[in-house]
C-alpha cells in the first residue's frame, strides 16, 4: 500500500486481504473506473474502501459519498471516519432519513404518533395557563361589581373544563420527552441562527468540486 494513501490508515497495518483491496480500489480511482467487491462480515470492507476513497479525494479536490441502508454498516464508517481523524484531519458530515432519528429507537409511525401527541399536550397546557389567567382577571372585575366580567369567567371556565379533560385524556397516552424539551426549551437563539432575515433558512455553499464512489456487499 502507497505511503500516501497509509495516511489515511488509522492503525498499525492492514489485513492481507485489506493491503489488495486497497491498491486496486485506489486503482481504479485514479483510471476513473468502477468499483464492486464483497467480503464476508469482519474482513475490513469499511477501510479498505474508504482509505483510497480519501486519499483520492484530498489529491482531486473531491468529496467522498456514501450511501447504505444498513444503520450497522453506517455506523460501522463513522466509528473508522473517527479513528481516521484521529490520526488525519478530515471532515464528515452524516445524512439520516426521519425513520432512523428516533431518539428511542421506535418505528417512523409510532415516531409520528408520539410527535403527535407531545404537541397536543404543550399546547394544551399552555392554553389551559392563559385561561386560568383569563379567569383570575375576570373574577377580580367581577368583585368589583363588573357584571360582563361575571359573564365572560362562566364561558372561559367551560373552556377551562374542556381543555383540562383534554388534557387527562393525552396524559393518559405516551409522549416523547425529548421532543417536549425541544418544544419548552428556550430555542430563539437557534431559530435566529437558522432563518436569515427572510424567513427562509439558511443555505450553506458547498465546496467540493466532484465525488468519488466505492460500493462494497457483505
Amino acid at each position: 500500500m502507497a505511503e500516501t494513501t497509509r495516511r489515511f490508515f488509522p492503525y498499525d497495518s492492514p489485513y492481507p486481504n485489506q493491503g489488495e483491496a486497497m491498491t486496486r480500489i485506489a486503482a481504479a480511482l485514479d483510471d476513473g473506473d468502477d468499483v464492486l467487491f464483497e467480503g464476508a462480515p469482519g474482513t475490513g470492507k469499511t477501510l479498505s474502501a474508504l482509505v483510497p476513497a480519501l486519499e483520492h479525494a484530498r489529491e482531486e479536490d473531491r468529496t467522498v459519498v456514501i450511501t447504505t441502508n444498513v444503520h450497522q454498516q453506517m455506523r460501522q464508517f463513522v466509528e473508522e471516519a473517527r479513528a481516521i481523524n484521529d490520526e488525519e484531519d478530515i471532515r464528515a458530515v452524516v445524512f439520516k432519513g426521519k425513520s432512523s432519528m428516533c431518539h428511542i429507537g421506535v418505528d417512523y409511525q409510532e415516531c409520528q404518533t408520539l410527535r403527535d401527541t407531545t404537541r397536543e399536550l404543550v399546547e394544551d397546557r399552555a392554553e389551559k395557563r392563559e385561561l386560568e389567567q383569563q379567569q383570575r382577571e375576570l373574577l377580580e372585575a367581577s368583585r368589583e361589581g363588573d357584571a360582563a366580567a361575571a359573564q365572560r369567567r362562566e364561558a372561559i371556565m367551560e373552556e377551562l373544563d374542556e381543555v383540562e379533560d383534554r388534557i387527562e385524556d393525552v396524559e393518559s397516552a405516551n409522549v416523547c420527552e425529548h421532543y417536549r424539551n425541544n418544544l419548552l426549551g428556550d430555542n430563539e437563539e437557534f431559530y435566529e441562527w437558522l432563518y436569515d432575515a427572510s424567513g427562509r433558512p439558511r443555505r450553506s455553499t458547498p465546496t467540493p468540486t466532484g465525488t468519488s464512489s466505492v460500493a462494497t456487499s457483505c
